[in-house]
């Protein structure tokens, strides 16, 4: 089981290690973004949230991948700054959820299979909490609440990767679910948080 970024550190560079093709896209390095590289994104995005900052200024997310999970916004491509992407996603018309996101004042910060994940800003009832916000569920965007910080998201999202690399090469699947399930009460998530997870981990284990 992970429960800090310092075991998931660890957790990536044993995948790493295991799958040295894909390392790139598995490895969690450090450090990330100095403050004075940040202040650009608390300029362009104000509110945004201060567990967010904290783990960019720790980890290198640009490329790297958990179970499906982006941890960054894929909108400029693999050479891009991540900061730029960020706030591209978060200012940019192109992007078709940027009224969504203001309205509900939501920014992204990365994606899962094409599903936005998204942090509220401070100025919201939940600040700092995380949203992941389902396309297929129809015109109307449903949006579902994970977690109440980007670094639970991180340690969950991480969980997820955990327990699909155990179970990467069996055909019964509930086992890995439930495995999965249990993992996350130590999250100590409410029941609509832990719905959330566990649509996802039907999916995607």
């Amino acid at each position: 089981m992970i429960t800090t970024l310092e075991e998931l550190q660890l957790h990536t560079e044993r995948w790493a290690v295991e799958a040295p093709i894909i390392a790139k896209y598995i490895l969690l390095a450090s450090p990330g973004y100095s403050k004075e590289q940040l202040a650009k994104l608390t300029e362009s995005l104000p509110g945004i949230s201060e567990s967010y900052l904290d783990c960019v200024a720790k980890l290198k997310l640009k490329s790297v991948m958990l179970n499906g999970f982006s941890l960054w916004p894929e909108w400029l491509g693999e050479k891009s700054d991540m900061l730029d992407e960020i706030i591209y996603a978060n200012t940019s018309y192109k992007n078709p959820l940027l009224k969504l996101y203001q309205s509900k004042k939501l920014y992204e910060v990365a994606s899962y299979e094409g599903d936005s994940i998204c942090i509220a800003s401070t100025i919201t009832d939940e600040p700092g909490y995380v949203y992941w916000l389902d396309r297929s569920s129809g015109p109307d965007i449903e949006i579902n609440r994970m977690c109440d910080s980007f670094e639970k998201f991180l340690l969950c999202a991480g969980n997820l990767q955990d327990v699909a690399t155990k179970h990467h090469d069996e055909d019964n699947k509930e086992s890995a679910v439930r495995e999965f399930v249990e993992a996350l009460k130590v999250m100590q998530l409410d029941d609509e948080e832990t719905k959330s997870w566990e649509s996802i981990a039907k999916m995607s284990l």
